[in-house]
């Protein structure tokens, strides 16, 4: 359109963009002939186009009468050597972004009104062209940001600071800093700057020690990121240090945590720079990096509040029943072995684990007349007793961190064929951690001293689980504990198998629950009753 408005026979385009030095490079020029239409692609200084670079340089159309004598190499390649042409500047936010040029074969046929027409129509073109600039950048700025939507999720998916640091530079590189390696560096326990992660190298960085006053360590130390270009030039460039993790062109952001610059996030490649939308994507990245791996961290705080807990409960059943230390821990063992050759799920194991270390949390509840009692129990003794399910379950709800023990505390003396208590559950309908540690608990009773008898030992306790297996006992679980105690008995000269004490007695002390009347039924249902 503009060449029919001009009377023109060819039309070009020319792109450029700034150096350093302050010269201007070709980026691309697109040469339209009026036969094919054909674009050519051409990059050089502009040194050897005098009138374009005025152009661009004044931001002002200029008119050429004699393309050959004026010796211009664009407006040669161009228009084909001769002639004469108009260049004028495409103007995008009051500079030239490029120029268009429009040429005829024949000398001098160029006037004053195409100079104005083509500085307008420069403008319009120019317009549309800043136009389309930010629709391109903005199209890969939402391309780019939904791709550190996904990585951020993944980076929130975990509450494990290590696995938070490894997806973070993991994913980061291979969704958005393509062709870079990186690492995420973070004080250690003796304050010293150390790789937590790293990706994209021959060999993995973690662990390594950095210096304080290098690239990373700056960045922790003032709170701000970096834009690299040579990191070599860095005035606290640290050769021993930056040359482990720098390639070439590199951006580095802080990571906050509590309010405070706790680590850096640094990508780096040998060759191709960095855009100022990479330094944007790092540092989102970074601070939800570092909001992660504060979160991270409160977690593994409250969990640790969570299982001393656990802990001081169990032990708190400990002092209060003298025939059963230890036996908390006993039962909370075997139930995490039975639980693990299930395959259960790391949160379910987790969850019947501290299940089985407060199993006996009801006893708390109990009279000590009664749980420290050196003879059988009567009945209404033992009415009591069986109360300890309900006991332990009630005070384990009003918790909320164990809340989702409290099923399992409240089951465990279930049978499997419906004859336990206090419900009366059976099979499937006993939670499976509750029929888990319900195994454990009979295996640690069995095999602790009594008052009134010595221990029965692991032969006796594997023909006890064979016998019971079906009636008391899941037959899944009751043969995976057998299993178990076989494998420990082949392997207790490697040192893996139970602790026992002299003579391969255990020391450990527990009484097993019988009623004084009925002994009849006592021998009939309650023989399996290990408790």
């Amino acid at each position: 359109g503009i060449r029919d408005l001009v009377r023109s026979r060819g039309l070009g385009d020319v792109y450029k963009r700034q150096k350093e030095d302050g010269g201007i490079v070709i980026e691309a020029i697109k040469k339209f002939g009026s036969a094919d239409n054909t674009a050519c692609g051409y990059e050089g200084d502009l040194g050897g186009s005098r009138q374009v670079f005025s152009v661009l340089k004044e931001n002002k159309a200029r008119v050429i009468d004699d393309i050959e004598s004026c010796n211009d190499e664009i407006l040669g390649f161009i228009s084909g050597g001769s002639g004469s042409a108009v260049a004028s500047p495409l103007i995008v936010k009051g500079s030239a972004e490029g120029a268009i040029l429009i040429f005829r074969r024949e000398k001098n046929m160029y006037r004053k009104s195409d100079i104005e027409l083509m500085e307008l129509m420069g403008e319009q073109v120019g317009a549309l062209l800043h136009s389309r600039m930010l629709y391109d950048e903005m199209k890969n700025r939402a391309a780019g940001l939904e791709k550190l939507m996904n990585l951020i999720l993944s980076v929130e998916s975990t509450l494990d600071e290590k696995h938070i640091y490894e997806t973070a530079i993991r994913a980061g590189i291979s969704g958005i800093f393509e062709g870079a390696s990186g690492i995420i560096a973070a004080a250690n326990e003796n304050n010293e700057i150390e790789i937590a992660a790293s990706f994209g190298y021959r060999d993995d960085l973690s662990g390594r020690v950095l210096s304080s006053v290098g690239a990373a360590g700056w960045v922790i130390r003032n709170s701000r990121g970096l834009f690299v270009k040579d990191y070599k030039r860095l005035k606290f460039y640290d050769r021993g240090s930056d040359d482990i993790y720098l390639k070439g062109p590199s951006i580095l952001a802080p990571v906050q945590k509590k309010g405070r610059t706790a680590g850096a996030i640094c990508v780096t490649r040998q060759n191709r720079p960095f855009s100022k939308e990479d330094s944007y994507f790092l540092t989102i990245l970074a601070t939800h990096v570092g909001i992660s791996a504060e979160a991270a961290g409160l977690y593994e705080n409250v969990k640790k509040d969570y299982i001393n807990t656990i802990y001081a409960l169990a032990a708190a059943v400990d002092a209060k029943d003298h025939y059963t230390h230890g036996h908390s821990t006993t039962v909370m063992k075997y139930s995490v072995k039975i639980a693990e050759h299930l395959g259960l799920s790391a949160e379910e194991v987790e969850t019947i684990k501290y299940a089985a270390l407060l199993h006996d949390i009801g006893k708390i509840g109990i009279s000590e007349a009664i749980i420290n009692k050196p003879a059988k129990l009567t009945k209404e003794e033992y009415t009591v007793m069986k109360m300890h399910p309900q006991l332990g379950a009630n005070i384990i709800v009003k918790i909320d961190s164990l809340r989702k023990l409290a099923p399992l505390v409240l089951a465990h003396h279930e049978w499997h064929n419906g004859n336990g208590y206090p419900l009366g559950l059976r099979g499937e309908e006993i939670p499976r951690g509750a029929r888990i540690i319900s195994v454990a608990d009979a295996y640690s009773t069995m095999t602790s001293k009594r008052p009134y008898r010595d221990v029965m030992g692991n032969d006796f306790a594997v023909e006890e689980f064979k016998k019971y297996s079906g009636t008391q006992f899941e037959p899944e679980i009751a043969g995976i504990m057998v299993d178990i105690l076989k494998s420990e008995k082949e392997n207790i000269h490697a040192g893996e198998g139970l602790s026992e004490g002299k003579g391969g007695k255990s020391s450990k002390k527990r009484v097993r629950v019988v009623f004084e009347e009925d002994k009849k039924a006592s021998k009939n249902k309650n023989d399996g009753l290990y408790s």
